[in-house]
């Protein structure tokens, strides 16, 4: 594992790769897979919902409840005081 990350640390100083390359082969070595998305408002409101979803449905049982719960939730504005 050593070799491959200083082999994809030479690559990347020597602009062989850009950093965008080395950090999906680094992640890769590591076991994480699949594509990766920037973090985004967007792609983090889809990670929350689903975890939000599949985490009240384990306590509360109730996919209606969750749906009227998170409707709420999204009322909350990221620049309000009201949180």
């Amino acid at each position: 594992m050593k070799d491959s990350i200083l082999k994809v640390a030479e690559h990347l100083e020597n602009g062989v790769i850009d950093s965008g390359k080395a950090r999906s082969l680094l992640l890769n070595l590591f076991g994480v897979s699949g594509t990766l998305q920037p973090l985004t408002i967007d792609n983090v409101n889809k990670m929350l919902k689903k975890v939000s979803k599949e985490t009240w449905i384990a306590a509360q049982g109730d996919e209606n409840g969750w749906k009227e719960w998170y409707a709420e939730r999204c009322k909350l504005s990221v620049n309000s005081n009201d949180r």
